[in-house]
């Protein structure tokens, strides 16, 4: 069964990143983890009145927020965590270097604080943790709210669909709840076709209530054979095949009556354009989820080895 040994924190020092910073802590705590790695990423501006502002003046300004952002990330509480902690600041884009560091730190996880907006700004902007689930290589858990007990799991959700990416959401989804004493709900969007078949006249006919309830057994038996092939402890498991959407929908809805403490479930698309173009339930889902999300990528990328690291401001303890 995987594990998360070294986990990525992304906190902008607000007090939702605080909770992020909890949840990955108790994460750490659960897990065994031997590391966790706090980063800040100072984002790059530009001067309104450019030319009035001189290249020196301007690295003058970087290197104080930079420094500023170190101090304040030392400051981070860390209650009596056993594990390593380090910290680093990186300037650019939160997503961007969030995605970079998590690469040559080798991470399991990347825990990261998920801000709401207003449809306008999600629209144009997105958000950190939007862009990082479409470059990540990692599962990236997102902290979307206030919680009693950030990191603790006891109701798991686990949304698949029977693409490639079903069993790595399956195997998360068993480790969380494997080390936090929880039970998973697999819950399965089947689509069933209107029409089916032909009628006398050549004209499609209504999917019959035999064929509903044999498209139902064929896609249970499938996540059967899935199970199977994901280790799972003694957690407890139970499945649910829904057939009414949209799939988005009914994820969340089993989420609310579960009353579930963490959601699990994959990006689609194989790569990062297919999944900034064409969207997906995940980023659906990802907005309106009652509980925290964890979402798993089809494929991991290699890690960049620690030689090919980038020269930031960092600092261990």
């Amino acid at each position: 069964m995987l594990s998360y040994r070294n986990i990525v924190v992304g906190t902008d020092f607000s007090p939702l990143a605080e909770l992020g910073v909890q949840a990955a802590l108790e994460l750490a705590a659960s897990q065994g983890a031997r590391r966790v790695h706090l980063v800040h990423v100072v984002q790059n501006s530009t001067p309104v009145l450019p030319a009035l502002v001189t290249e020196g003046r301007q690295v003058e300004i970087s290197t104080r927020a930079e420094r500023v952002a170190m101090e304040r990330l030392l400051a981070v509480p860390l209650g009596n965590t056993m594990a390593r902690v380090t910290h680093e600041v990186r300037v650019g884009s939160p997503a961007r270097e969030l995605a970079a560091v998590a690469d040559e730190q080798k991470a399991d996880l990347v825990v990261i604080a998920s801000h709401s907006g207003n449809a306008l700004t999600r629209l144009v902007l997105g958000s950190a943790a939007g862009n990082l689930i479409r470059v990540a290589h990692c599962p990236v858990l997102v902290v979307n709210g206030p919680t009693e007990a950030p990191g603790k799991f006891r109701r798991v959700v686990a949304a698949i669909d029977l693409s490639p990416v079903s069993q790595p959401v399956l195997a998360n989804a068993f480790n969380i709840a494997y080390a936090s004493g929880a039970s998973v709900r697999v819950v399965s969007f089947c689509e069933v076709p209107l029409l089916s078949g032909t009628g006398d006249l050549g004209v499609p006919s209504p999917t019959k209530a035999e064929e509903l309830e044999a498209l139902h057994q064929a896609h249970k038996e499938e996540i059967g054979r899935l199970l199977r092939r994901v280790p799972r402890g003694c957690v407890e498991v139970e499945v649910e095949v829904v057939h009414r959407g949209p799939a988005p929908q009914a994820i969340l809805e089993a989420a609310r009556q579960l009353e579930a403490d963490l959601l699990v479930l994959g990006t689609s698309g194989r790569n990062a354009w297919h999944r900034m173009i064409l969207g997906s339930t995940t980023h659906h889902v990802l907005g309106k989820s009652p509980c925290p999300v964890l979402v798993v990528p089809l494929e991991v990328k290699e890690q960049v080895p620690d030689l090919a690291r980038r020269p930031v401001l960092g600092t261990g303890s």
